[in-house]
Formats: C-alpha cells, sequence, structure tokens
C-alpha cells in the first residue's frame, strides 16, 4: 500500500514539473520570432542595435516559433580615431534556447558582431550595423 501512495505521489510530481515546463515555453508565433525582450538589463548594446539584431536574427536565422533568445555578455571594444571620434565595436554572446513537444531542451549558441560608427547622421542605420552572425549547427547565414 505505502509502496503504491509512493507512485501515485511521484506520478503527480512529475505531471507538474512536466506543466510547468511546458508553461514556460514561448507561445507559437504566426509570421515572426519570438524574440521580445531577451537582452540583459543592463546590456552595453545599444537600443538601436538591439532593435536591429532582433531583425537580423528574423532575416538570417533558422528557429522555430517556440526558441527564446537570451543575451549571456555584451563585450565592447572603443576605438578612438581623431579629434575626439569615437567608434564602438560590440560582441554579443546569445544562446537560443528551443523548447521541444517532449518538454526537452535545445540550446544553440550564437555571437554577433556589430558596429556603431562615430557620425554626425541622425539616423541609426546609418552608423549602426550588424557586421556578423556565427551560430552553432550553421543556424544562420
Amino acid at each position: 500500500m505505502i509502496s503504491t501512495a509512493k507512485k501515485i505521489l511521484n506520478l503527480s510530481v512529475s505531471t507538474l514539473l512536466a506543466a510547468a515546463v511546458f508553461s514556460a515555453a514561448a507561445p507559437a508565433r504566426a509570421e515572426s520570432l519570438n524574440i521580445g525582450t531577451f537582452f540583459l538589463l543592463d546590456s552595453e548594446l545599444p537600443t538601436e542595435l538591439q532593435n536591429q539584431l532582433r531583425r537580423e536574427l528574423e532575416k538570417r536565422c533558422r528557429f522555430d516559433a517556440n526558441t527564446r533568445f537570451e543575451e549571456v555578455r555584451t563585450e565592447v571594444r572603443v576605438e578612438q580615431i581623431d579629434q575626439g571620434v569615437i567608434d564602438h565595436f560590440y560582441t554579443t554572446h546569445l544562446i537560443a534556447r528551443e523548447f521541444n513537444a517532449n518538454g526537452t531542451q535545445n540550446f544553440t549558441a550564437i555571437v554577433v558582431e556589430s558596429s556603431w560608427y562615430a557620425g554626425s547622421n541622425p539616423t541609426p542605420e546609418a552608423y549602426a550595423q550588424i557586421d556578423r552572425i556565427d551560430a552553432a549547427y550553421g543556424r544562420c547565414q
């Protein structure tokens, strides 16, 4: 009798854990990646480059609708050109977390190199750019 009660309790706990895993999964998307706010709150990457990175991930990477992206860290290299002009170069490390139907997860490491060039043009597209996206398993072009 006690072993049966233990089995039922273990099954109940397992069911609760599986439900928690599935409820944490991202909802499916129709036409774009579910890449909401996945940057660190104190990210070194400027907001304009964050927005551009989101767009580039949608265009250049192959991930399914349930993928969650998380910034791990961003490294900054500053290059002084002349007369106070400064260019910034960023290396951002991301993790793509895919949720499988059986409750397991796949992780893919992504490294993004981007630049923020000094300039007087008021549009971010003129001086902010994503230079390269490298992802494990050839997931990004």
